[in-house]
């Protein structure tokens, strides 16, 4: 196949597009399983939540971050 350039062209860019696709396809079915997972079960642990959000925290410290951040987005 090296021989005919034209043939060797045609084939690598088939393979390479076949390869892409199956790799987008692949990292779309990951990005799906990793969303339905967040969003089906909360946090086991999480025994403190955020006065103004209904989100979830295992320390205080995240706590505190978090509501520093709803803070920082207020004053803008």
């Amino acid at each position: 196949m090296a021989q005919n350039r034209a043939a060797w062209r045609t084939a690598t860019r088939k393979a390479a597009a076949l390869f892409e696709e199956t790799r987008h396809k692949a990292a779309e079915i990951k990005r799906l399983e990793r969303k339905s997972r967040s969003s089906t079960c909360s946090s086991p642990g999480a025994t403190l939540s955020c006065p103004l959000c209904p989100r979830l925290f295992q320390a205080p410290i995240g706590l505190n971050s978090h509501i520093r951040a709803h803070a920082r987005t207020a004053r803008r």
